[in-house]
This record gives C-alpha cells, structure tokens and sequence, in this order.
C-alpha cells in the first residue's frame, strides 16, 4: 500500500514537472529570440514509472547510425539549434533547420509553406525523421513533440553537433599525419 503511494506521488511530481516543461516551451513559442539552455530541465533522477522519456521511447542513436542515414538518405535530417548557432559552429551537411521553438508549428504548415519557409519538402508522417542539435537534449524534445503530432519514426541522435564536431577534428588530424 505505501509503496502505491510512492508511485502515486512520484508520478504527480513528475506530471507537475511536464507542466512546467509545457510552460517552457510556450514560452520559447512565444519568445522565440530568447536564449535557449543546453541545461536539462528536469533536476531529479527520472522515475522510470513516469519519465516522458520513457513513456514515449524515442530512439538514440550515435554517430555511425547517424552518418549511415546521412550517407545513404535514409532519414530527413533535421537541426533543432538556432541559426546564429549553425552561423558559429557550422551545420551537418543536407540538413534542414528548424529551430526547436518552430517544430511544433512548422510540421502543422501545409506542404507548400513549409517548402516556402524551409526550402525544404516537408516530410510525410512516414518518414524516418533523425533530429540533432548541440548536444542531444533539444532535439529529445523535439522528438517528442514530433512523435505527438504522429511521427512514429522520430530518431533522436544524441551525440549532436559536438559528436559531429569531434568526428570532424579526428579526420583533419588524420588527413595532417598523412
């Protein structure tokens, strides 16, 4: 019966935690020229009884998955950061960005705006989608706004530009030996 009673209350604690998470984002939505944090929203271990993460199951993948769907074009693959961010650090080759406080209402926009908008065809619902961003995190949540709007095929890949960055230091390492 206690032990019931823990989960119950562990659950309303993480469900007010969503809430928040919900406030946060429509902030983002509503300011979309403020700052976003790589910092994890959530500051408490997850409880594997009622994490979203875990509810949803997103798939992760790192960079050898990753470049397989790159190099293939398999997946639309699709950058969450903000622009200033790809003007500072660079972008993943044939990507599309789509900021993280555009997703929601980017993958609403008819086909024709979005290519207008994007210069990008929008993906249908039964594409696989990989997401990327900086470090993994903002494109989780994308993922997860994806999977709701009914992308089943939402792939999470959660090495981000860091991951790609440091491929990219290990081949003109590789290339200056030789």
């Amino acid at each position: 019966m206690a032990m019931s009673h823990l989960r119950s209350s562990r659950c309303l604690f993480y469900l007010q935690k969503i809430v928040m998470q919900q406030a946060i984002f429509a902030s983002v939505k509503a300011f979309p020229s403020a700052e976003l944090t790589s910092r994890p929203i959530m500051t408490t271990a997850p409880d594997p009884y009622c994490h979203p993460s875990t509810l949803i199951n997103i798939p992760q993948i790192q960079l050898y998955d990753f470049e397989q769907h790159l190099n293939n074009n398999t997946a639309c693959i699709i950058d969450v950061r903000e622009p200033k961010e790809l003007q500072e650090t660079g972008r993943i080759p044939n990507s599309v960005n789509i900021p993280l406080g555009e997703v929601r209402d980017a993958f609403e926009l008819s086909p024709a705006q979005f290519q207008q908008k994007y210069k990008y065809s929008k993906p249908s619902p039964d594409k696989t989608l990989v997401l990327t961003c900086r470090s993994g995190k903002r494109s989780q949540i994308a993922c997860e706004v994806l999977h709701k709007q009914g992308y089943e095929r939402v792939i999470n890949y959660c090495e981000g530009w860091l991951g790609w960055e440091q491929k990219l230091k290990q081949e003109q390492q590789e290339q200056q030996k030789q």
